[in-house]
């Protein structure tokens, strides 16, 4: 199928929404759900500039999938029509959006779908920016390139906090690290001295007082 037909097929689906049309587009997002469709769309949106070419490939296996679903064959046409419009609607959007999240992240799950078939790019932005398994860097961006402005306080303030957290918890185990290296400088120290003065004797019976040595022996007998 050519990206002119599916082209003029969008503009129909978008025109004309009945109520068959609406069940058949929640179908469509249910697919999309589906890891292996959803790789597809994330790894051609991602990689590509032109993903379209590659809609010969998703139309393959849509069809396969399609042919399962217990619908009158003209439906499953007219699903395939719909999920390869919704389908360059994604990777419009990644086109748009593509540099401002990480190549991991999965954006499909927080996609917003107007009742027409395209993607409401405001309320997928607030849902991505406020997801917290994305890092801080796409949220700000996101809610920059949105205008978001309470999430971007909300984003710059949580930032803040991770900062001093981790400044906090460094200074903690700079404490923790140089404690035991000064217990084990003054465990060295000691066993050197012991060493030198008992000079073959049991060292551990050999203890420093005020600065002097004395034998625990000769003072456990007095």
């Amino acid at each position: 199928m050519s990206l002119e037909s599916v082209t003029k097929k969008r503009k129909y689906t978008r025109e004309v929404q009945p109520l068959q049309l609406m069940c058949l587009r929640e179908t469509v997002i249910l697919l999309f759900k589906r890891t292996d469709i959803k790789n597809f769309l994330h790894e051609f949106g991602c990689r590509f500039r032109r993903p379209h070419r590659h809609l010969e490939c998703l139309e393959k296996r849509v069809k396969e999938l399609a042919s399962t679903l217990p619908i009158p064959a003209r439906m499953k046409n007219t699903l395939l029509d719909m999920f390869l419009s919704m389908a360059i609607e994604v990777f419009d959007w990644y086109s748009k959006h593509g540099s401002l999240v990480p190549y991991d992240f999965d954006v499909l799950s927080s996609f917003h779908w107007r009742s027409d078939g395209t993607i409401d790019d405001l309320k997928t932005a607030q849902a991505l920016v406020r997801r917290q398994d994305a890092d801080a860097n796409s949220r700000f961006r996101i809610a920059i390139g949105y205008n978001l402005t309470a999430d971007i306080e909300r984003i710059f303030e949580e930032s803040a906090n991770m900062s001093m957290r981790v400044l906090d918890l460094t200074n903690q185990l700079n404490n923790v690290i140089n404690s035991l290296f000064a217990r084990r400088h003054a465990c060295s120290r000691r066993i050197t001295c012991e060493s030198c003065i008992c000079g073959g004797e049991d060292p551990m019976r050999v203890t420093v007082k005020n600065g002097s040595f004395s034998d625990s022996s000769t003072s456990d007998s007095e």
